[in-house]
């Protein structure tokens, strides 16, 4: 069966808002479901690691699930093993089966935050989902001391949704527009503590 060369990025992220156990993968993919990279109860390569002259299709998995590097062309290296072909280039990504079906990635990311930033409250709202339409569970002072341990996403305004923690553990979701990270400027949030908005 004839299998088509496919395109896939080189990200060198190393850091991420999302939660990850693990290193950060290079790319995300949305693998449908009833594919040959189906196995026990989960898909490979929704999310994807280049190391060098392998690819792995999932994170610190299997050497039975890792594609070795197979050609290269100018800027794209290709990854291929048993019916999936990979190509990795600076611009774009996606897997190809052999049964010809083409799977879009996206790359990942870095977005500054991995492990959490200390922050404070500009008279944050502290709801039980990243959302307007979260209950609300708590409200902060102005310059309440927060950690910062994950961007949740769902950009409202222009800032995302933050999971933080306050006042001797407690943790809720609170808009990014009125939280600063003390240090840096962590993506998603208003402004760096002490710099002006």
């Amino acid at each position: 069966m004839n299998v088509k060369f496919i395109a896939a990025t080189i990200v060198l992220a190393c850091a991420s808002s999302t939660a990850f156990a693990s290193p950060p993968p290079d790319f995300t993919c949305d693998v449908p479901a009833g594919t040959i990279l189906d196995r026990d109860g989960y898909r490979l390569g929704e999310v994807l690691h280049v190391y060098g002259e392998k690819l792995a299709l999932e994170t610190y998995g299997d050497l039975a699930d890792q594609l070795p590097l197979t050609d290269s062309h100018g800027a794209i290296n290709y990854y291929s093993k048993d019916g999936v072909r990979v190509a990795v280039s600076p611009d774009s990504a996606q897997i190809e089966l052999a049964s010809g079906q083409v799977i879009p990635c996206t790359k990942h990311v870095d977005d500054g935050l991995m492990e959490g930033a200390d922050g404070m409250s500009h008279g944050s709202t502290v709801r039980q989902a990243a959302d307007l339409n979260g209950t609300k569970i708590d409200k902060l002072p102005e310059g309440e001391p927060v950690f910062i341990w994950e961007n949740a996403g769902n950009n409202y305004q222009g800032y995302d949704w933050f999971l933080v923690e306050y006042s001797e553990g407690l943790k809720g979701y609170v808009w990014g527009g009125t939280l600063c990270s003390v240090g840096f400027k962590v993506p998603g949030i208003a402004n760096e503590c002490g710099k002006p908005f």
